[in-house]
This record gives C-alpha cells, sequence and structure tokens, in this order.
C-alpha cells in the first residue's frame, strides 16, 4: 500500500521546485474550460446519436459556441479534443483548426504572487503480488470476468501468468524509469527527476562506483523503514521484505527495517555486491580510510560514535558550504532522507579502495 503525492517540496530548498508559473497557468486554463468541454461533448454526443442524417464528413450539428475563446493555445490532450470538436463544425462557419507549429506562447504574470490555480493529485494504491493465494491471477476483476475473454485474452493461462512474471522481472527503473520493489513501505520517495537533479550535484569526475552508490542511496529514500537494530540479509530491496510486520523494536516500531548502519552496509552491498567488514556505528568508524573534512567525496561516510551513535552518507557539497547528506533516521521521519548539515563530526571514512 502506498499514499503519495505528486508534487513534494524538498526539504532542502535548494533545488528548483517542478511547478512553474507558465505551468499553473496552463493547469488552470484547463481547469476554467473542462465545464464547457464536459457540455460540449454532452451535447454533440446527444446530437450525433439521434441525427441519422449527421456524418463524419463535418454535418453534424455542433456549433462555435462549444468552443471556449482562444481554445487553439490549450496545449496536450485537451486541445486535440477541441480540436476534434471544431472539425465537425460545418465549413460554413469558418471554423478552421489553425497551424500553432510558429504560435509564440504568452505567459500572463502572476498577480501579487498568487496561484491562479492548481491540482494536488493523491494516489492510494494496493499492489498484488505474483505468489501470494489471494494475488493477482485470482483478485483480477477484469481479467477472471468471462465477459472479457475472447481470441486474444485466454484469462490467467500458463502463458498470460509467465507473461506477468517477465514484466515483474525486468528493471523496472531502466526500462520504465520507475522505482519498484516487492513488499516496499514507501514514504515520500525521490521522482526520477528529483534523483537526476541530485546526480547532477556529483563533481565531473566522480567515478562510476561513488555514482553507484549515491544512486542506490537515492533510489532508497521514503522507501526502507527505520528499525533499529535492523541489518540487511540480502542486497537490493527483495529477500529483505522491508515494511512487513515484525516484533516491535526498543521504540515500538514494528515495521521491518535497517538502523543508519545497516542501512549504510545495504547500500554498499546493493551498489557494488560486497559487504562491508562491519555493520556497526563503531564499526564502521574504523572500515576504510580515515580522511579530513575537507576531502570528502560522494559516498565517504561522516560517523559520530557514542550514546547518541550515527552514521551519514556524504553525496555533495551544497553551495553554502554545507553538505547534502543521506541517511537512515528514527524520529519523526523513520526512514531513508536526504537533507543539508553542517556538521562537525570526529569520523570521516573514504570505504573506497580509489
Amino acid at each position: 500500500y502506498c499514499d503519495g503525492s505528486q508534487e513534494k517540496a524538498l526539504s532542502t530548498g535548494a533545488l528548483p521546485t517542478k511547478a512553474t508559473e507558465t505551468t499553473a497557468i496552463e493547469t488552470s486554463a484547463a481547469i476554467e474550460t473542462s465545464a464547457a468541454l464536459e457540455t460540449a461533448i454532452t451535447s454533440t454526443a446527444s446530437t450525433v446519436s439521434t441525427d441519422s442524417n449527421a456524418s463524419a464528413s463535418g454535418n453534424a450539428r455542433y456549433s462555435a459556441e462549444n468552443l471556449p475563446q482562444n481554445w487553439e493555445i490549450i496545449k496536450g490532450p485537451e486541445r486535440d479534443i477541441w480540436a476534434s470538436v471544431a472539425s465537425n463544425i460545418p465549413s460554413t462557419t469558418n471554423t478552421a483548426i489553425p497551424d500553432t507549429s510558429n504560435t509564440v506562447e504568452v505567459t500572463t504574470p502572476l498577480v501579487d504572487g498568487g496561484c491562479p490555480g492548481h491540482i494536488d493529485l493523491h494516489i492510494s494504491a494496493y499492489i498484488d503480488g505474483l505468489k501470494e493465494n489471494k494475488g493477482l491471477y485470482r483478485d483480477d476483476p477484469i481479467g477472471n470476468n468471462k465477459e472479457n475473454l475472447d481470441a486474444v485474452w485466454l484469462g490467467w493461462d500458463d502463458y498470460h501468468k509467465l507473461y506477468a512474471k517477465c514484466i515483474a522481472h525486468q528493471d523496472w527503473y531502466q526500462t520504465y524509469g520507475l522505482t519498484v520493489s516487492s513488499g516496499i513501505y514507501i514514504r515520500n520517495p525521490l521522482s526520477r527527476s528529483e534523483i537526476a537533479a541530485y546526480m547532477n550535484l556529483l563533481p565531473a569526475d566522480t567515478s562510476w562506483e561513488r555514482r553507484r552508490v549515491i544512486l542506490q542511496a537515492l533510489q532508497s529514500v521514503g522507501c526502507i523503514p527505520y528499525y533499529w537494530g535492523g541489518k540487511p540479509t540480502q542486497a537490493g530491496f527483495n529477500q529483505n521484505s522491508f515494511g512487513t510486520i515484525v516484533s516491535p523494536d526498543e521504540h515500538g516500531r514494528v515495521l521491518r527495517g535497517l538502523d543508519c548502519s545497516g542501512w549504510i552496509n545495504w547500500v554498499y552491498w546493493s551498489a557494488l555486491g560486497n559487504r562491508l567488514a562491519s555493520e556497526s556505528t563503531s564499526g564502521l568508524a574504523h572500515c576504510g580510510v580515515g580522511i579530513q573534512r575537507e576531502e570528502l567525496r560522494p559516498g565517504d561516510i561522516i560517523v559520530l560514535t557514542g550514546e547518541d551513535a550515527h552514521v551519514f552518507l556524504f553525496m555533495a557539497w551544497s553551495s553554502n558550504d554545507q553538505m547534502y547528506l543521506i541517511h537512515e533516521t528514527g524520529g519523526t521521519i523513520n526512514n531513508v532522507t536526504i537533507s543539508q548539515y553542517n556538521i562537525h563530526w570526529p569520523y570521516y571514512r573514504n570505504l573506497m579502495k580509489d
């Protein structure tokens, strides 16, 4: 189960926002014309169904009054719908579909910094697996409906079950730009564009190995619950059963996950294929090679030992000399997160061989 929002502001505030004034205005225009669009489609559909003399050649009883003013500058699928309506208006109305290839986009400035309109899209999804007794093959209300069976779709036979398994085992990030893993507990994960923006902050001379480590860490943001004492059993998301119910940890957390040092080990194991020499915070303080704070590079770690022991993964320096750090944390977040920090801790370690 996942519950996310289409738009999310980063806590750092350093990256550009997704929404622009132009996008907000285009969205507002779509909202303002949606009612008229529904009226036009309803009206014309009714007319076509009752007029036996109407034809697809433009004799249907459409009216130019159904078209919103300046519909030609609307972008996206909605303009295509209006173009279809316009094409069915008799030629005597002289309503031709304009050529907008050379149209200059005009952006109206916002008044007093306000937003003319926006849409918040929230999606709740239940994901059925392929192995459970009550999984996809049994619970699919469409594929199992006998009325939908035909020469192409014969239901969930062995062939289609195998086809579904092939799709499930694809590299969804490489193929579709999606980060999908079974049993995952998702809380505000980074979008593909956000991950790309963060990766662009890495120095040009960053090695392939270090880039792999950072990419793996970014893909786990919001996707692995914090669980005190939690350590990985495998590389990657599969087989770790993140998000499943387990016995409570010392603070009552019941979702299987990782603690800060376990997450560091999981990142390196998943990105480079090898486990680190230690999975504890005190052990990580002595892994690799000690370096100075100013020598930190993407993939290095910052460790604090003692009663408040913790470990960060260094990603990049920010423009204000702070650090972009990724870490698995408890508190109110209870998941992997990324933010800017200005810390001076005793242990800075290079875990690479470069």
